[in-house]
């Protein structure tokens, strides 16, 4: 399964046989770093396949499943490749379903992580965080970041309160993974791997989110070999466990904002995306 326009595969995407279930409930695979799944239990006829996941359109695909035939190999299943639409903006950026580290995904690899670096956060008062390289951002270089206590960054040192965090009046260089009040009181930070494939990142443990008292767990990734690529990992989040008690997307240099979800049903717990701001 391969997004377009971007080319990317499609990872982590739940792609589900519409309407069929088995002795376990729906009939539903999710895909992996390559863009593969596989659906059993599909009965002969017209069905429809339906794949949703972060930064693509929800998208049915019709398929006719043939009787199998054990004598004949080519029966034994069905290749369908289906062409997803990634979020995309004109002159904003993409977002992409692919997070170029798929182990860095799965729970047991942040249940393991250990990043060496805190800093203490309060509302109104981001901290600055060095960057081991180069990473590009609307066509400058930057080595140097601001976190903020509301789940979001910057590439300009944040002055916009937590109020100001939507469409219309989000600060331009910034990403927003999980952008809400909340007030976050630290982030933990750290470079992994070696040249010329180091991962800079920066992590909210415990992000709080002023609607309910259980906190998220967020990340964002930096990638030496993929300068302008931001990666987002949805490690556990509290709540709706949706994103739909925040604000996210990314604004460019110019102020032109990409919006993924205005507290609204955007993204899965446990999934990871890119960011790719336009050039």
């Amino acid at each position: 399964m391969t997004a377009v326009p971007s080319g990317s595969p499609v990872f982590g995407a739940r792609v589900e046989a519409v309407g069929v279930t088995d002795f376990e409930g729906p009939v539903v695979d999710v895909t992996g770093a390559n863009g593969s799944y596989v659906l059993f239990l599909v009965p002969v006829g017209e069905q429809v396949v339906r794949v949703s996941g972060d930064c693509i359109d929800t998208t049915d695909a019709p398929v006719t499943v043939t009787p199998i035939d054990f004598d004949v190999l080519s029966t034994l299943g069905i290749h369908l490749d289906i062409p997803v639409v990634n979020r995309s903006v004109a002159g904003a950026g993409d977002c992409l379903p692919y997070p170029h580290e798929p182990d860095r995904f799965f729970p047991g690899f942040w249940d393991r992580l250990v990043l060496n670096h805190r800093a203490t956060l309060a509302n109104n008062k981001p901290f600055s965080i060095s960057l081991p390289f180069a990473v590009k951002f609307g066509g400058t270089s930057y080595r140097r970041v601001w976190a903020t206590a509301n789940g979001w960054i910057s590439f300009n040192k944040p002055a916009a309160s937590c109020d100001q965090l939507n469409p219309t009046s989000a600060p331009a260089a910034s990403i927003f993974a999980l952008a809400q009040c909340g007030e976050t009181t630290e982030v933990r930070y750290d470079v992994r791997g070696q040249k010329p494939s180091r991962v800079m990142i920066l992590r909210w443990k415990n992000l709080v989110t002023p609607d309910t008292t259980e906190p998220s767990d967020v990340a964002i990734r930096f990638f030496e070999d993929h300068p302008t690529d931001i990666g987002v990992s949805y490690i556990n989040l509290g709540g709706p466990k949706d994103g739909s008690n925040a604000f996210i997307g990314f604004s460019t240099k110019s102020g032109q904002v990409f919006t993924l979800g205005d507290h609204e049903a955007a993204v899965q717990n446990m999934s990871s995306l890119i960011f790719r701001p336009g050039l």
